[in-house]
């Protein structure tokens, strides 16, 4: 227990209209513990994670500048 990994996930989302922004995506995962859920064995898994994504782009002649970031965590059984 205590292991931990890290996985980074990259991808585009739409926006508005035709315009796809880059969106990444990292994650931390962290062995809690073991248990029991329904009769059967699981670990229980935490994860964090923070989200950023930013972009310049034309739209009807125009520069917009996107960005946000977030974050968030949770536990989940496997």
């Amino acid at each position: 227990m205590g292991g931990s990994w890290t996985h980074r996930s990259t991808r585009r989302e739409l926006v508005v209209g035709e315009v796809w922004v880059p969106v990444t995506v990292n994650y931390a995962y962290t062995l809690v513990d073991r248990t029991t859920a329904q009769g059967k064995d699981c670990l229980r898994i935490a994860v964090s994670f923070t989200v950023h994504a930013d972009a310049e782009v034309m739209l009807d002649g125009i520069s917009w500048i996107f960005g946000f970031t977030g974050s968030g965590s949770g536990v989940y059984l496997g």
